[in-house]
């Protein structure tokens, strides 16, 4: 998680906060399908690594993109578009 946040925070020893806007911009990301494809790609690499699977959630804050992840645990993910009325 780490080279997409340095920062990242661990709520735990199963949960965990990125703040991916950075990466996004710096390698030019900026599409729906491209955030919910970077999102996959992190989800899988944890599968790899770990052999457990992730929900993710995604969306403009953590609040938000927190509950997105609940929609679809264990293993999938949900994305919240910034203009959502």
């Amino acid at each position: 998680m780490e080279q997409y946040d340095p920062e990242f925070e661990s709520m735990g020893l199963d949960e965990a906060n990125l703040d991916v806007t950075e990466y996004c911009l710096n390698h030019g990301i900026t599409t729906e399908d491209g955030k919910q494809g970077l999102a996959q790609e992190i989800r899988s690499k944890i599968k790899d690594a770990t052999q457990l699977t992730c929900s993710a959630g995604i969306a403009c804050n953590r609040m938000l993109a927190k509950i997105c992840s609940d929609l679809k645990k264990p293993d999938g993910q949900t994305f919240l578009p910034g203009d959502a009325d």
